[in-house]
């Protein structure tokens, strides 16, 4: 048991900001229907009065609220009155929105309101915050004449046999609750959930309330309730929650909360467009604001970078679920695919996955059921998910381990260090609750490392501080040697089949995570001995809904599974701080620190570009009249000219507020730029419809072309092996494992502008040793070299110098599978050749399994940009399709009357169809097939065309892209040596379509 840090809650300018832009929107409001005393007065006749009242506070016209832009007032054109609060992750939207009933009540006499929550952990926050003794005494010491009792709605069990079916008790006592009583205000909370269950919402029980009423919807509906939804992007107006609520409880008032909110689509064709879903916007704390400033902790990335670690990541690019089921994965950097069967070592890919096999391949956990992928290790891989080999290593494990305690640490003792100190949290998410906690409730894998590295830096940190005679380095000397003592209570974790255990460990454990945040921010327990829990595990299971201000670190040891926000990804620890004393430290600058693995290079960013995309829109357009003007191509006085002219701004540049949205669609570039991953206007669901006679003309080449080849190798002699083998070892394939950290900081430039700084901090030397055998094993499975060529190959390196001691590790693993791809490449490039196979004859992506040619094509398969005009007679596909400038080009002149007499038809040929198999692995695809006339008028070239956007091929492109050019041309050649009628030819931008064409005929 820990003594509490009894925190103080302080009133903060934004949140009482917020209160009060609601509050402005009944400012002379008649209200009426007061004498039904157990429900809220009546607002019906007052529309336009709050209509106007509104539009007082988004033109900024009330003091102390700052203007809503036009565009992001409201899109909402019936229903209930609604009124948006904006505010964002981690400034306190749980204490606003409380605050706000009680001030509805002093002020109005508001008493009813429904609290409306996505799910049960953010519920569970919530009760707890307003059930807390500092929460009450708050509010107490503010609103000495209310009291806000708060009923929880939860699942109700429907017992059978006789007696009465009673109301919910949560129901009964939400709804009695009466005017007459003027101190109280009841509020009743329930998931989205709970409000769409039949069982405890829809039933009519014995018992009956509010005029003879028997079910929960009508009791609730009676009390005209004034609905408060918390994280509003939840509850979508096609929701089936959100119509739930209109239909059932048809509240007269939804007021909602959220840093974000659902998006919705207006318009059709050119007038097309996606806005935001705000009803009566009052108040805007974007993310940009809240981290100016300084209302959330400020955020610092780190990433462990190891040598060699880039050349090995690998993307899921696709799944076959035909026996034997299996995955094909995609070397980001070669563009190498490898495919790997359930069953088989994920060491196909690289040594670093050594022991990691495919384990299946399935509909994953989650909302979104897709198919993915299971590693034996537990983790879950979705398609287009990245994979760093590094990552998998134990090696690469211990980094992360080590640095996220080393920075731990660093900050803990500079928190400690204070007059007031700070409890200092690092919260841990993992892949699997087994490699914390096994079955039988034993410290698994990766806590016996965490605790043995914990152990290392504990021991350097008290050696560090030990002969310090301050007070305060001798108490953290105390408390460090009291974790020394107690090493597995420093850490504990919580994941989702917690909530059912009956092991009473872990279920304090738990209660002292999720319900107990004072207690975890104390540095003593009850009998006064150091409290020195700090470290927190979990699977995402804390994602929402929880937070805790203390916490200064969250290591991502694994992937979050999904592409979730960034901002939602660090909201667990933006909150600021509290120190020993309970107080808020909100006048100086405090960092959260993302620790994650080499796959999310990017993360800042990314999380940047989030920010940024909250940002208020241009007002005036002087910052950026230069480089708009520049981009344009016109001098600036023209630009601002033409814009004063228009009617856009006035002469200082200030743009009008009633011509924002036409200053927008007229001038974008003023606007913060298209943000990466912003336009993902993919259109790969749309079907492309298949000219059929036009690829009557191109059947015979699109069957010869998807015959079935294999790569055949010419075999190496004993001698040629075992030089082989020598030349790859000669490579000085050891070296001292290192790694070093890359800590990024979103910061404000001396323009106030906010950007990404980055700077290399600690060096991590680690080494992870390989048995002998298991290391020659390794060796054959990433290289199918023969074990006893490797093995004499080893004894004849260490002859003629003795190998280090730590020689055989991860890293010369990987080293040794790098050079010897490299030797494989150089060594076989002309030694092989290509074998046409029979096998069975199924449907293609252009056919059916009867040879005749589908209807359509998903564009996805054929290209990502759609162009204007009608796509060329001659051309296979209704549409104009394509991937980039060069592509776009080929299709429109090869349809120009030019070629007319010289092409039949022509077609984009679609991804992952035509296979040319490589020797080294993998695939490469061309991009155009053609039909072209003989001169003479009776036969037909087949033309098949890889085009390339660059000048020269040979200069421009990668040995890895020459390779597979070399590739597909001896491919196509040996097509034609065995008679078919067959020319492959590759296109650099220097040599258009017509040339080749011209060329050949």
């Amino acid at each position: 048991m820990s003594s509490k840090v009894e925190i103080r809650l302080q009133e903060l300018e934004h949140q009482i900001s917020a209160v009060n832009a609601v509050i402005a929107a009944f400012n002379n409001v008649n209200l009426s229907d007061v004498s039904n005393h157990h429900a809220n007065p009546s607002i019906a006749g007052q529309e336009q009065v709050i209509a106007a009242n509104i539009l007082q506070v988004q033109s900024g016209k009330i003091e102390g609220l700052s203007a809503i832009p036009s565009r992001d007032r409201s899109i909402v054109q019936s229903g209930p009155l609604g009124i948006d609060v904006k505010m964002e992750t981690g400034t306190g939207k749980t204490y606003t929105y409380t605050r706000l009933m009680y001030e509805l009540h002093q002020r109005f006499g508001f008493h009813k309101f429904v609290l409306l929550v996505p799910t049960a952990p953010i519920r569970s926050g919530t009760e707890e915050f307003i059930y807390s003794d500092y929460a009450k005494s708050h509010f107490a010491d503010l609103y000495e004449n209310s009291n806000l009792k708060l009923e929880v709605l939860k699942a109700q069990k429907r017992t059978k046999g006789k007696g009465r079916s009673m109301l919910p008790r949560a129901i009964e006592e939400f709804a009695t609750g009466t005017r007459l009583n003027e101190r109280e205000i009841s509020a009743l909370m329930m998931t989205g959930a709970m409000l769409t269950s039949k069982v405890t919402m829809g039933t009519s029980f014995d018992q009956t309330l509010l005029s003879n009423l028997s079910t929960p919807y009508e009791i609730i509906a009676a009390t005209r309730p004034i609905v408060i939804i918390d994280e509003p992007h939840r509850f979508s107006r096609g929701n089936a929650q959100f119509k739930t609520l209109l239909e059932k409880i048809d509240p007269q008032l939804i007021i909602r909360f959220g840093a974000t909110y659902p998006r919705v689509t207006q318009g059709r064709g050119k007038t097309k467009s996606t806005v935001t879903d705000f009803d009566n916007l009052v108040y805007d704390l974007n993310a940009v604001e809240s981290f100016n400033r300084n209302l959330v902790k400020g955020i610092q990335v780190d990433i462990p970078e190891v040598v060699g670690e880039a050349s090995q990541q690998f993307k899921l690019s696709s799944i076959s679920s035909q026996k034997p089921k299996s995955a094909t994965f995609v070397n980001a950097t070669t563009k190498d695919s490898v495919t790997i069967a359930v069953g088989e070592m994920m060491t196909a890919l690289s040594p670093d996955f050594s022991g990691i096999t495919l384990e299946d391949i399935r509909k994953l956990g989650g909302s979104s059921g897709q198919t993915g992928v299971v590693l034996s290790n537990g983790y879950e891989i979705s398609k287009s998910d990245r994979l760093v080999a590094g990552t998998f290593s134990l090696s690469y494990q211990k980094i992360m381990l080590e640095q996220a305690i080393k920075n731990h640490f660093e900050k803990e003792w500079e928190n400690f260090d204070r007059p007031q100190r700070i409890k200092t949290l690092s919260l841990f998410f993992i892949d699997s609750v087994y490699s914390y906690r096994t079955p039988s409730n034993e410290s698994g894998p990766l806590r016996l490392q965490f605790e043995e590295l914990l152990k290392k830096y504990t021991l350097v940190a008290i050696e560090k501080h030990k002969t310090s005679k301050t007070t305060r380095a001798q108490e953290y000397v105390s408390f460090l040697q009291a974790s020394l003592n107690e090493i597995s209570l420093t850490s504990a974790g919580y994941f989702s089949q917690d909530n059912s255990t009956k092991n009473e460990a872990i279920e304090a454990e738990v209660t002292e995570i999720l319900r107990d945040k004072r207690g975890l921010l104390a540095f003593t327990r009850d009998d006064g001995s150091w409290h020195t829990r700090r470290f927190i595990f979990s699977k995402w299971t804390l994602r929402e809904g929880w937070d805790n201000p203390n916490v200064f670190q969250i290591a991502k040891l694994r992937s979050s599974g999904s592409e979730i926000s960034k901002l939602q990804e660090i909201g667990r620890g933006l909150r600021l701080p509290v120190d020993e004393s309970g107080t808020r430290l909100a006048t100086e600058q405090h960092y959260l620190t993302y620790l994650v693995d080499g796959s999310e290079r990017g993360f800042t960013t990314k999380l940047l570009d989030e920010i940024n995309a909250d940002v208020t829109p241009v007002w005036n357009v002087e910052d950026k009249l230069k480089e708009v003007a520049e981009r344009r191509g016109v001098s600036e006085d023209a630009l601002h000219l033409e814009m004063l002219m228009a009617g856009f701004i006035d002469r200082h540049g200030n743009v009008h507020e009633d011509k924002h949205l036409e200053f927008e669609a007229a001038y974008p570039d003023f606007e913060r730029g298209l943000r990466p991953g912003k336009v993902a206007d993919k259109k790969d669901s749309k079907s492309i419809s298949i000219r059929k006679k036009n690829f009557e003309f191109l059947a015979d080449l699109w069957k010869s072309v998807n015959k079935k080849y294999v790569v055949t190798l010419e075999a190496l002699s004993s001698e040629e092996l075992d030089a082989a083998v020598d030349e790859i070892l000669d490579k000085n394939l050891y070296e001292k494992s290192r790694s070093s950290v890359m800590r990024e900081q979103i910061v404000r430039n001396d323009k106030g502008v906010l950007e990404v700084r980055a700077e290399r901090r600690d060096d991590i030397h680690t080494q992870t040793a390989i048995p002998y055998g298991r290391f020659l094993k390794h060796v054959h499975e990433a290289t199918k070299l023969p074990v006893d060529a490797v093995h004499r190959g080893l004894i004849r390196l260490n002859a003629k110098t003795p190998l280090a001691s730590d020689f055989f590790n991860h890293r010369t693993l990987a080293r040794l599978s790098e050079h010897f791809q490299e030797w494989f490449k150089t060594k076989f490039e002309t030694r092989y050749n290509y074998q046409s196979v029979e096998h069975e004859s199924y449907g293609t992506a252009l056919t059916e399994p009867d040879g005749s040619p589908k209807d359509s094509i998903l564009m996805g398969r054929i290209g990502k940009f759609v162009g204007d005009g009608a796509s060329p007679s001659k051309f296979l596909f209704d549409e104009i399709v394509y991937d980039s400038d060069l592509e776009h080009t080929n299709i429109v002149n090869s349809g120009s009357k030019a070629l007319d007499d010289k092409i039949i038809v022509y077609g984009k040929i679609p991804t992952r169809s035509i296979r040319v198999p490589l020797y080294f692995g993998g695939t490469t695809s061309p991009d155009f097939m053609y039909v072209l006339a003989k001169p003479n008028g009776a036969l037909s070239i087949n033309l098949i065309v890889e085009s390339k956007s660059v000048m020269s091929i040979e200069e421009e492109t990668s040995k890895a892209e020459q390779r597979r050019i070399a590739a597909a041309e001896k491919f196509f050649a040996q097509m034609k040596e065995a008679g078919a009628d067959i020319v492959f030819k590759s296109q650099a931008r220097s040599k258009e379509v017509i040339e080749m064409i011209e060329e050949m005929l």
